[in-house]
């Protein structure tokens, strides 16, 4: 097995090539602050935090750029049920298969997603954003035990119904 060289610069690369990264079997690591990630401005209550992020590059035995992508963060979200606010913690493991054309995209096997490279460089905080996107539920949402609306239906079920009609049930007995 190869060994990983690592990525140590004292300040974070903004553009990577990730064919000439993954010749060298380079790895980077790093954070970026929530409020840099402008795409998910309206997805997130608070923007305060960071991503925390690993990229680890190689090819596969098919000649194919790959791109493992480790990200982790606690967000502040809505909760869909209640509209409250709630914490979420992300971490999202993904092995990116870097893809330029139609042929390179017919090699890539079914546990890669597909990543598309237009240009040469990849922009990392783009990326990074893609990927924290991609690991938000579509549907927030507390525990019922922990969610307002929650607990104020399992409420409403265990009370008793009154029978709207059961007035002229009584009115219809009292004359007969």
């Amino acid at each position: 097995m190869a060994k990983i060289r690592r990525l140590m610069l004292p300040e974070q690369p903004q553009s990577i090539d990730p064919l000439h990264l993954a010749k060298n079997k380079e790895h980077i690591e790093g954070f970026l602050s929530l409020d840099s990630l402008g795409r998910l401005d309206e997805i997130l209550l608070d923007n305060g935090g960071q991503v925390q992020y690993s990229l680890s590059f190689d090819f596969d035995a098919s000649g194919i750029c790959l791109i493992e992508s480790k990200i982790g963060a606690k967000l502040s979200v809505k909760c869909q049920r209640c509209l409250d606010s709630m914490g979420i913690e992300i971490k999202k493991s993904s092995i990116l298969g870097v893809y330029r054309n139609f042929d390179e995209f017919k090699k890539l096997k079914n546990d890669y997603e597909p990543f598309q490279l237009d240009e040469e460089l990849i922009v990392v905080k783009t990326l990074i954003e893609e990927e924290v996107v991609l690991a938000i539920p579509l549907a927030p949402m507390h525990a019922d035990k922990n969610c307002v609306k929650g607990m104020a239906a399992k409420a409403l079920k265990k009370t008793k119904k009154r029978n709207p009609f059961s007035i002229l049930k009584k009115l219809k007995n009292d004359k007969v």
